[in-house]
């Protein structure tokens, strides 16, 4: 199983930074993603920097998320803040 959100930062350059339970510290650039339809939205700056995290996703609204384990595996492990 993998490990869960614990704690979200948004970043205006597109870039989050999550915290897992586990100790691990992620980044994950979701410039890639706002080329699919379902993320589009989330180049209204605005929208994107009103992430929310709960466990098992990153959500900023009823129609959009993406799943903790894609943002675990896709991220790139970075140093604590």
């Amino acid at each position: 199983m993998l490990p869960s959100i614990v704690k979200i930062t948004t970043l205006p350059s597109y870039i989050l930074h999550l915290q897992f339970d586990n100790g691990e510290f992620k980044e994950v650039d979701m410039k890639p993603y706002l080329h699919y339809p379902a993320f589009q939205p989330l180049k209204d700056k605005d929208l994107f920097m009103q992430a929310k995290a709960m466990p098992a996703f990153v959500y900023w609204n009823e129609d959009i998320d993406i799943s903790s384990a894609t943002l675990y595996i896709d991220g790139t492990t970075i140093l604590p803040a």
